[in-house]
């Protein structure tokens, strides 16, 4: 696929061919965030077949995410309408005050990571309530075990600075992603590759992926209150829950 990018001013600028499988994902990003005015694409040539075809995915990052909760089960409903509720609105306001102060280190660790903003909101909230200062685990919950792990994977974030409420949340939006790709060869589709991800990160890898087999199903939602921990049967739901609340706020309108 060759893209050929054009002047704002609606005049054929000088014509820049790209190959786009060997741009960075950065650089695939900022493509993507062209307006489409400025971008025109075009099938060039193709190994093996004469057919055009669609431009490439968009980056987890850039999709929005979010659930038709009517399809949930009840437990994500319930805890939903719990958070919306009129008598919590102020706890609601006040946690959603709290998140907006790491907006910008949010934004940056979904793009660095690839994954949807919205989920790292929600895993915060649902975590610490979006307070740095909850407990020595900070507004991720990474433990030292967790911390051990993270190190071990990688040299560029010491996570045993887990207090630092920077380098918490990149631990944490690091330990989301690895969890992600321990899925991506099983065929799932997007949500429920998240979905496995979210409740992998409370319940751990193995452990999740036991309980999944044990069940013979491969969404977590569907997972019996027996079938798992009661900490992870209602983890995952709180999540999703909040996610759904995020989406009707003024952080993701």
């Amino acid at each position: 696929k060759v893209y050929s990018l054009f002047g704002s001013d609606s005049q054929e600028a000088e014509a820049i061919t790209l190959n786009f499988d060997e741009l960075t994902e950065k650089e695939q990003w900022l493509l993507y965030r062209l307006p489409e005015k400025d971008l025109e694409t075009r099938v060039i040539e193709t190994t093996g077949t004469n057919e055009t075809t669609d431009t490439d995915p968009l980056s987890d990052y850039l999709i929005p995410f979010s659930f038709d909760i009517k399809k949930l089960p009840k437990r994500v409903k319930q805890r939903y309408d719990r958070i919306v509720a009129k008598k919590n609105s102020y706890h609601l306001d006040t946690i959603l005050d709290k998140v907006s102060q790491y907006q910008t280190v949010i934004e940056s660790l979904a793009e660095k990571y690839n994954i949807p903003p919205i989920i790292l909101y929600a895993i915060t909230l649902v975590e610490s309530g979006a307070n740095a200062a909850v407990n020595s685990n900070g507004l991720m919950q990474i433990t030292p075990i967790a911390a051990k792990h993270l190190n071990n994977l990688q040299k560029e974030i010491n996570c045993y600075n887990r207090k630092n409420a920077a380098v918490n949340l990149e631990c944490g939006a690091m330990l989301l992603r690895y969890y992600f790709d321990a899925f991506a060869e099983k065929d799932l589709d997007r949500e429920i590759q998240w979905l496995s991800a979210i409740a992998m990160y409370n319940r751990g890898k193995e452990g999740l992926e036991n309980d999944l087999e044990k069940a013979k199903t491969r969404n977590p939602l569907s997972l019996r209150r027996t079938q798992t921990t009661a900490e992870v049967y209602m983890y995952t739901a709180k999540v999703v829950a909040m996610i759904e609340v995020l989406n009707g706020t003024s952080l993701f309108e």
